[in-house]
């Protein structure tokens, strides 16, 4: 008499949410400073959201 094989499913690992920090700043509030501030904040928003 054959045996069928025992087969156990092994369920996949759901993937977790990276999660990071960013980190930007300025020195003063000169005006120049200020506009550094908003264009490093927005450079890594937009490669956080490029990155799955």
């Amino acid at each position: 008499m054959l045996r069928s094989p025992k087969i156990h499913f092994i369920s996949a690992v759901p993937k977790r949410e990276k999660r990071i920090a960013i980190y930007a700043r300025v020195c003063t509030n000169d005006a120049e400073q200020l506009k550094s501030l908003a264009v490093q904040v927005s450079a890594f928003t937009r490669l956080v959201a490029s990155i799955p």
